[in-house]
C-alpha cells in the first residue's frame, strides 16, 4: 500500500509539472487547427487586396505601393524575399497552397502569405488581444476595401462588394449612411472621412469607414477568437486529471478485486472448505498476501488432517497395550498363585513401558510436525559426533553386527545441523535397520566433494522395501508388510519423525536398494 500511495502521489505531481512546463505546447497543438482556419479568415481577404494593389507592377512601382501602404498599417507591414524567413516544411507547404501560416516571433504574431508568380512573401503583425489592437489590425484592411471600392461608382459599389467578400473569411458588407443609428459622435468622425470603432458589447467591436463621395459605409464586423482558444488551458488540465483519474480507477479496481478473492477464499476457509485457496498472478499488488494466505491455508489444511490422522492412528495403537493390561489386572485380581501374579505384573509393566515410549513418540512427531521444531543448526565435525553416536546405539544391536565408516573427505569436515535432532534421526534409522536385517547393518557418511553435501545412508541386509510402499513409509503409523519378517512393528512414528527432521534441515531422504541386499536409507543435507 505504501508503494500504491508514492506511486499515486508522484503521478499527480508528474501531471502538475507536466501541465505546467508543457500547457502552451499542448495548447498549441491542441488549437492549431482552429487557429490555421481562424487566421485563413483573418487574412486571406487582406492579402487578397495587398496581391491586387501591386498587380502587374514592376519592381520599382511595386516597393512604391507598398511604401505607400505600409502607413495605413498601424502594425507592421512588409514585402520580403522568401528566403528571409523561415518555414517549416509544413509552413512551406500551406504557403505554396496560397494559404496563409502564422508565426510567433518575439511574442508578437505574424502572417504569411506569398505574393503569386514571384518570390516574395507578405508579412503582417496581427493582435486581437484587445479592442484597441483589433481596431490597429483591422485598418489597414478598411483602408484596402475603402480603395478597391472607390474605383466604383456609387450604384456599382454595391456589386463591387459582393464580388469583393468572397475573397473574406468573414461577413463584410456595404450600410447606407442614413441607415445607420450610431450616436453623433461616431457619425461626425465617418463624414470627416475617419474610421470609426464601436463598442457594442465586451469583446465586440464594429469598424465603419465611409466611402468618399458616396452614400455608403464599409462595416468590418467583429470576428470571433476560436470557441476553444478561452477553454484551453482547463481542457488540458481537465484531461490531465482524467487521465489520473481513470489510472487511480483501474489501480482500486485492480485492489478491490484481490482483496475479494482474498475474502472469499477467507469465508470459504472458515466454513471448513478447507481446500479453499486465492487466486492470483505474480504481478498483483497483493500478491505477496495473496502467497501468504495461501502458504497459511495449506499449512493449516495439513496441519488438520494430520491431526486427524494421528488421533485415528492414536486411538488405535493404544487400543492393544490398555486391553492387554486390562486383561492383566483382571486375572492379578482372580488368580492367588505368586507366580501367576508375578508374571501378570510383570505384563503390565512391559504394557506401561509400550504406553511410555508411544507417548514420548508422540511427543516427538507433534513437537517436528509441520517445521513447527526450530533446528539449533550449528557446526559440528561429523566424524566424531558419528563414533559416539554409533558407539550409544552399540548395545541395542544385539546379534545384528553393526559397523560405520566415514570416507576421506568426511574425516576432514564439519557440517552444520542439530545434534540432538540427528541424534534421533540416526537412532531411529539403525533400530529400524536392525530390527528388519539378518545378520548385519552399516552406517556410513560422506561429502561431495562439488557441493559439499553430506550423505549419510544406513544399510541393512534384510529383504529390502518395495519400491512402491517407500513413500508411504515416512507418513505417521505407516507400517510395512508381512513381507519384511520382524519381530516387532513399531509404532510407526520413527520414519515420520525422521523425515520432519530432514525438512527442519532442508534436506532429503530417500530409500533406496541396499549392496547388501536389504534397504538403504540415505539422508542428505548441505
Amino acid at each position: 500500500m505504501i508503494k500504491l500511495f508514492i506511486t499515486l502521489n508522484v503521478l499527480l505531481i508528474a501531471v502538475l509539472v507536466s501541465y505546467l512546463l508543457g500547457v502552451d505546447s499542448y495548447g498549441q497543438y491542441l488549437v492549431r487547427p482552429f487557429q490555421e482556419n481562424y487566421y485563413q479568415n483573418i487574412g486571406k481577404g487582406t492579402f487578397n487586396l495587398l496581391n491586387r494593389q501591386v498587380e502587374g507592377l514592376n519592381d520599382a512601382e511595386r516597393d512604391a505601393k507598398v511604401d505607400e501602404l505600409i502607413p495605413r498599417f498601424d502594425y507592421p507591414l512588409a514585402l520580403l524575399r522568401r528566403d528571409e524567413v523561415e518555414f517549416s516544411a509544413h509552413e512551406t507547404e500551406r504557403l505554396e497552397q496560397g494559404l496563409i501560416v502564422r508565426k510567433e516571433v518575439f511574442d508578437a504574431d505574424f502572417l504569411y502569405a506569398y505574393l503569386p508568380d514571384s518570390d516574395l512573401v507578405w508579412s503582417a503583425a496581427f493582435d486581437q488581444t484587445l479592442a484597441m489592437d483589433e481596431e490597429s489590425t483591422a485598418s489597414g484592411t478598411a483602408y484596402l476595401i475603402q480603395q478597391e471600392l472607390e474605383q466604383f461608382p456609387p450604384a456599382q459599389q454595391p456589386a463591387a462588394m459582393a464580388e469583393l467578400k468572397q475573397a473574406f473569411g468573414f461577413e463584410i458588407s456595404l450600410l447606407a449612411r442614413d441607415a445607420l443609428t450610431l450616436e453623433d459622435q461616431y457619425l461626425r468622425k465617418l463624414d470627416a472621412g475617419k474610421l470609426v470603432s464601436v463598442v457594442k458589447s465586451e469583446d465586440n467591436l464594429q469598424l465603419y469607414l465611409q466611402l468618399k463621395n458616396s452614400p455608403w459605409v464599409v462595416h468590418v464586423p467583429h470576428i470571433e477568437l476560436p470557441w476553444i482558444a478561452p477553454f484551453i488551458n482547463l481542457m488540458i488540465l481537465g484531461t490531465l486529471l482524467l487521465l489520473v483519474a481513470l489510472t487511480s480507477l483501474f489501480w482500486v479496481w485492480t485492489l478491490w478485486r484481490d482483496l475479494s478473492r482474498i475474502r472469499k477464499a477467507a469465508e470459504q476457509f472458515g466454513a471448513g472448505e478447507y481446500d479453499a485457496r486465492v487466486p492470483y498472478k505474480k504481478r498483483s499488488r497483493l500478491a505477496q498476501l495473496s502467497q501468504a494466505f495461501n502458504n497459511m491455508a495449506e499449512q493449516t489444511q495439513r496441519s488438520i488432517r494430520s491431526h486427524k490422522e494421528l488421533t485415528s492412528a492414536v486411538s488405535h495403537e493404544l487400543r492393544t497395550p490398555v486391553a492387554r493390561m486390562r486383561f492383566s489386572l483382571d486375572m492379578l485380581e482372580d488368580t492367588k498363585d505368586a507366580s501367576d501374579k508375578s508374571r501378570y505384573i510383570s505384563n503390565m509393566n512391559t504394557d506401561m513401558d509400550e504406553l511410555d515410549s508411544l507417548l514420548n513418540e508422540l511427543l516427538t512427531y507433534a513437537r517436528l510436525d509441520l517445521g513447527s521444531s526450530t533446528a539449533n543448526l550449528e557446526i559440528e565435525a561429523l566424524c566424531p559426533w558419528l563414533d559416539e553416536a554409533m558407539n550409544s546405539l552399540l548395545p541395542l544391536s544385539g546379534a545384528i553386527v553393526l559397523t560405520w565408516e566415514c570416507d576421506d573427505l568426511a574425516k576432514q569436515s564439519t557440517a552444520k545441523f542439530d545434534s540432538v535432532l540427528m541424534n534421533r534421526l540416526l537412532s531411529n534409522l539403525v533400530q529400524n535397520a536392525i530390527r528388519y536385517a539378518s545378520t548385519r547393518v552399516s552406517v556410513s557418511v560422506s561429502v561431495n566433494a562439488d557441493n559439499h553435501q553430506v550423505l549419510l545412508c544406513v544399510d541393512d541386509d534384510g529383504v529390502g522395501i518395495p519400491v512402491g510402499e517407500r513413500e508411504r513409509l515416512f507418513e505417521a503409523f505407516a507400517t510395512q508388510d508381512n513381507s519384511r519378517n520382524k519381530a516387532n512393528d513399531g509404532f510407526g512414528l520413527g520414519l515420520a519423525i525422521v523425515k520432519r527432521i530432514v525438512n527442519a534441515h532442508e534436506g532429503r531422504v530417500e530409500i533406496q536398494d541396499s549392496p547388501l541386499g536389504g534397504a538403504r536409507f540415505c539422508v542428505s543435507w548441505a
